[in-house]
């Protein structure tokens, strides 16, 4: 809290409080009072819901690298059964994203 106040008094826009799946409700309701500034924390697994964390006063949520370390995972699963089963099924499944999907992104259509 300190630390925070310390960087909002020099001209922070925000304080980021990283989590080291530490963090429980308290804890960042307690830090969204007490920092002078909107408080950004990163999702993790004990992180509450969105609605929740506008509810504690958290002004930003970030990601960090866990969407890509979710797609990594993903792409891991995928070569393994590449090199181990020499099939598709991970890559050609319901849960892979088709390509009118993708493109109606580049058009502006949400799916």
């Amino acid at each position: 809290i300190r630390r925070g106040n310390r960087y909002a008094q020099a001209g922070a826009d925000c304080v980021f409080v990283p989590d080291m799946e530490l963090l429980d409700e308290i804890e960042i309701e307690t830090l969204a009072g007490e920092i002078r500034c909107p408080l950004n924390v990163i999702a993790g697994k004990r992180t509450p819901s969105v609605p929740r964390l506008q509810e504690l006063g958290v002004a930003r949520l970030s990601f960090g690298p866990r969407p890509m370390r979710a797609a990594l995972h993903f792409l891991r699963g995928m070569a393994r059964e590449w090199r181990a089963e020499g099939t598709y099924s991970a890559l050609t499944s319901s849960a892979a994203l088709s390509y009118d999907e993708v493109n109606g992104w580049f058009a502006g259509r949400e799916s």
